[in-house]
């Protein structure tokens, strides 16, 4: 058995299958068959948190190997994501269409999904956690149901933002961008 924990240490746990899918196929593959065999499934991100979410005895979920940036809509101010990309992945990708995510914190190295999923903040008073800048997610449900909800679901919309995991595994995740900025580094004594 391989043994995950976060990247701090602070949280571990042993469990029976890590699964690695590589297409979203994949990804209902897994969740149909731990289902059927009657396992909890928990997504690891890239194990950023501090909380114990991730933590399972059955299946365990890294979708590093679903990556990469599925659409662009630059006159829209939009893209289209696969949930393992992580933050610096994709600002590079956005940066090269001219867009940027509003507001980040400062680790890029977390999935988007995952710092949607957690409520990762940003910095600024004026600025919401990072998934107030979704406008869609694809997801499979525990019975490998594909699910796309948008913000005119409302309490299933609102529920995915910051979901833990618990309404499935996305697999997708649609943001609404803004037109790439610089920042100036100022230090002050």
């Amino acid at each position: 058995m391989t043994r995950w924990h976060n990247w701090a240490g602070s949280v571990t746990a042993t469990p029976d299958a890590i699964r690695l899918p590589e297409t979203e196929a994949d990804i209902q593959d897994v969740v149909r068959a731990a289902t059927e065999r009657g396992d909890t499934v928990r997504v690891a991100g890239s194990g950023h948190s501090f909380s114990p979410v991730v933590p399972t005895n059955d299946t365990l979920v890294s979708l590093e190997r679903y990556t990469g940036v599925v659409d662009v809509d630059t006159e829209a101010g939009r893209a289209t994501v696969r949930a393992g990309t992580t933050l610096a992945e994709l600002n590079g990708e956005l940066a090269a269409h001219g867009l940027a995510m509003e507001n980040l914190g400062d680790v890029d190295a977390q999935t988007v999904a995952g710092a949607l999923a957690t409520g990762t903040h940003g910095t600024g008073l004026d600025f919401g956690v990072l998934s107030t800048q979704a406008v869609g997610f694809r997801f499979m449900t525990a019975d490998g149901e594909v699910l796309e909800v948008t913000p005119e679901d409302g309490d299933v919309f609102r529920s995915a933002q910051v979901s833990l995991g618990a309404l499935g595994v996305v697999s997708e995740v649609t943001l609404d961008l803004v037109p790439a900025y610089d920042l100036c580094l100022r230090r002050r004594a």
